[in-house]
């Protein structure tokens, strides 16, 4: 039995996000391409791809948030395949600012209230 990691409550979310990985040195681009986000907390989130992601590399995301983009600094903890056949994988957010929490809070906020309305309606 797995025991649960995540301090923070999760989100379903589906907005288009583009990732870069990085060599371990953290300069030379591993990967690149989009995806998408199932979930999302403000500890990190999980990115479905159509390509498998190495695991343990320093990656970039770019989320786009209404008119503006946030970028994100994390880690790429693990990629499994899913049934789908699409992957999916836990990236951890690291080095977080003060802008970049106040507006991923924002859109965590937001994201909740439009599937409380969104259920509400069904």
């Amino acid at each position: 039995m797995m025991s649960e990691k995540r301090t923070s409550e999760r989100f379903s979310s589906f907005k288009l996000i583009s990732y870069t990985c990085y060599s371990d040195n953290g300069i030379d681009v591993f990967q690149q391409g989009m995806g998408r986000t199932l979930d999302v907390s403000e500890g990190g989130l999980l990115l479905e791809t159509h390509t498998y992601v190495e695991p343990h590399r320093p990656v970039e995301l770019h989320i786009g948030l209404g008119d503006d983009s946030l970028k994100i600094a994390g880690n790429v903890i693990y990629c499994r395949k899913a049934d789908s056949g699409k992957y999916e994988s836990g990236i951890e957010f690291i080095e977080l600012d003060q802008h970049i929490m106040t507006e991923l809070k924002k859109f965590i906020r937001s994201f909740h209230l439009d599937k409380k309305s969104n259920s509400l309606a069904v």
